[in-house]
């Protein structure tokens, strides 16, 4: 996923002469037009509203890695690619796998910003951590990952970090109200918590990868936040959430893929009027959900908003769902 800044369309032909004059324009990437809004490919770093998005490579091949390859490797090789901080990740295919060699050596001369190639077998395991093969450059997946004023720094082999979220995090941290109670039942390296707390008075974060913790104070300190503000316990949510005495105005229960195993432990965390931030990977819908219905059917919760995220398959989409309890 290639990061780009969103402004809108009005102040977009300033904000490119001020990106070409930093040099944080990436010109191997075209704008994209969104509803109102221009996103401009950025170089690791920029400062801004930065989303993620997949791409459009510029018309120009001059910037393309593809143009460095023999033309039998050029057709097969990905156009797109996730960079985080210096580590390029492809998404290994059968049509291409046998040339990631020559396929890592032109992303490494084209970008003189990627130091590391890596390819990426999935997210798996009780900690969801990427199935990473180091292939070629500097064998260092310790990364420093900048987005909308935040800084996270980790090793990507050992912690889960998806920086596909940075919109959904901003939107959260929008719709927060002051001095709430949070409880992040998957916080990983802490993205969520760690906006949450501009506004939050106290966040209770859960993680039972034993190398999250270490990240997790770590990018509180990169950050300058009081670590006061942060109760971090090691453990599964599904051990650790029933032994919570606390209520919270919000929960965050960012794991997607196992997310509706843990409603019933979370309806008796949650104060009245309080919001869970709910992401499931699910079937495309062809219309968002009316508002104030119930959530799957449940008796329990209803829907108070819905979005995608972002695709995740051809059938499937990341989606975002607030939800609150019925009465």
């Amino acid at each position: 996923m290639i990061p780009h800044l969103k402004v809108e369309t009005e102040n977009a032909e300033k904000t490119r002469l001020a990106l070409e004059l930093s040099g944080n324009l990436n010109k191997n990437f075209r704008p994209i037009k969104e509803e109102g809004y221009i996103l401009w490919p950025v170089t690791e770093g920029t400062t801004g509203d930065i989303i993620f998005r997949s791409g459009i490579p510029s018309k120009d091949s001059s910037g393309d890695y593809r143009s460095l390859l023999p033309k039998e490797i050029a057709i097969l090789a990905p156009r797109a690619f996730d960079v985080l901080g210096h580590v390029a990740i492809i998404s290994p295919e059968d049509s291409f796998s046998d040339f990631i060699p020559e396929i890592s050596k032109a992303l490494l001369t084209k970008h003189k910003n990627i130091k590391t190639v890596a390819t990426d077998g999935g997210v798996g395991g009780d900690f969801r951590v990427r199935d990473l093969k180091y292939v070629s450059g500097d064998e260092n997946f310790v990364v420093l990952h900048k987005e909308n004023n935040f800084i996270f720094e980790f090793d990507i082999s050992e912690v889960y970090f998806s920086p596909r979220l940075s919109l959904e995090r901003s939107l959260v941290l929008n719709r927060a109200k002051i001095n709430e109670s949070v409880l992040d039942m998957f916080t990983g390296v802490g993205p969520f918590s760690i906006y949450l707390s501009k506004k939050a008075s106290h966040i209770t974060a859960i993680d039972a990868n034993p190398l999250a913790k270490k990240w997790f104070f770590n990018n509180i300190c990169k950050n300058k936040i009081d670590e006061a503000k942060f109760t971090f316990i090691e453990g599964f949510a599904e051990d650790v959430a029933p032994t919570l005495t606390s209520k919270f105005d919000r929960i965050i229960m960012n794991h997607p893929t196992s997310s509706l195993n843990y409603l019933d432990i979370s309806k008796n965390l949650l104060k009245d009027q309080g919001v869970i931030n709910f992401y499931l990977i699910a079937d495309r819908l062809k219309e968002e959900p009316t508002p104030n219905l119930p959530f799957m059917e449940s008796p329990h919760w209803l829907i108070k908003d819905s979005r995608v995220v972002h695709a995740y398959s051809p059938s499937k989409e990341l989606r975002a769902y607030e939800l609150y309890l019925s009465d």
